[in-house]
């Protein structure tokens, strides 16, 4: 009697402990970002055991470098990238899914059907190019079913065509397949080629230099006034007047000022050289010649000079 009242108290105690103690908590994850894949093993490389679409929940066993051990709704275990879980003591709500349209019965296509109607006509060989055309043994293009090249103008019999553009012929005592387009009803002959003159090659010109007395060689320049001042127009004359040349003007700090035949003197030029670079161009090209005036004056009193450049 004694025992079993010990026993009693003992299964109490237990019972107790139990009833005392905290339920574990599960921990849940909800599948994001589309299907997930079920793998085997924590890798990619790792089987696919099953792919589980937007929010499917799943109860997590474990995490480990970036994995979930779960354990999905239709009892299979594996392991899911973390980063796809919403992973917490509740599952996530639910996302709202777009109910996809019933699938459309699949329907057998009906099959192309050639349809064919008699002819019987005489016809001829044509073609836009002049060149054969080809007879073959089936109406389709096939390299394997040439029978044979026959020349524009060639006779041949039309016994029947075919709604898709083929035409099932005689050449003599041959039968095959032509394309229809290449048949025509009335007799066509190729013209004949005129005779191809090859032209006599242009002999090469060879350059000869032009003498001095040229319109376009450039003999002489001159820029005037060498001694600007602000609001004069410094000028490009050249020699002869029908040479082709351009003109850059920039200062003594490399700054672009224009690209004219003149250039007028501004107040932001005193105190700076105004170069020039003329260039021949066309008939007068490679002749280069470069000057500069004296720096810019704001006096109205200074005496005008010219500046000249002539050729040796």
């Amino acid at each position: 009697m004694r025992r079993r009242t010990v026993v009693a108290l003992s299964l109490a105690a237990v019972l107790c402990c139990l009833l005392a103690a905290p339920a574990l908590a599960a921990t849940y994850g909800t599948v994001h970002g589309g299907w997930l894949r079920l793998r085997a093993n924590p890798s990619y490389s790792a089987p696919v055991i099953c792919s589980y679409r937007n929010g499917t929940v799943v109860t997590v066993l474990s995490q480990e470098n970036g994995w979930a051990r779960v354990l999905t709704a239709d009892y299979r275990i594996g392991y899911m990238d973390a980063r796809y879980l919403y992973i917490g003591s509740d599952p996530a709500p639910q996302p709202y899914i777009t109910p996809q349209p019933h699938p459309q019965p699949y329907i057998t296509p009906v099959p192309y059907t050639r349809t064919w109607t008699e002819v019987n006509r005489t016809a001829y060989v044509t073609s836009s190019n002049g060149k054969g055309v080809r007879l073959r043994s089936a109406p389709e293009v096939n390299n394997g079913n040439i029978l044979g090249l026959y020349p524009v103008g060639r006779t041949v019999t039309e016994i029947r065509r075919s709604s898709d553009g083929w035409s099932y012929i005689r050449i003599d005592r041959k039968h095959g397949y032509m394309m229809t387009r290449y048949l025509t009803s009335s007799y066509y002959a190729p013209a004949p080629q005129p005779w191809v003159v090859t032209p006599a090659p242009t002999p090469a010109s060879t350059y000869v230099p032009a003498p001095a007395s040229d319109p376009w060689t450039i003999q002489s320049v001159k820029v005037l006034p060498n001694s600007p001042k602000v609001g004069d127009t410094v000028t490009v004359e050249v020699y002869p007047s029908t040479a082709q040349f351009t003109v850059v003007w920039y200062n003594d700090l490399n700054s672009l000022l224009g690209t004219s035949k003149s250039y007028t003197v501004r107040s932001t030029d005193v105190g700076r050289v105004i170069k020039v670079r003329i260039q021949g161009v066309g008939n007068s090209a490679g002749f280069v010649a470069d000057g500069q005036t004296q720096q810019v004056a704001d006096a109205a009193t200074v005496p005008e000079m010219t500046m000249e450049w002539v050729s040796p």
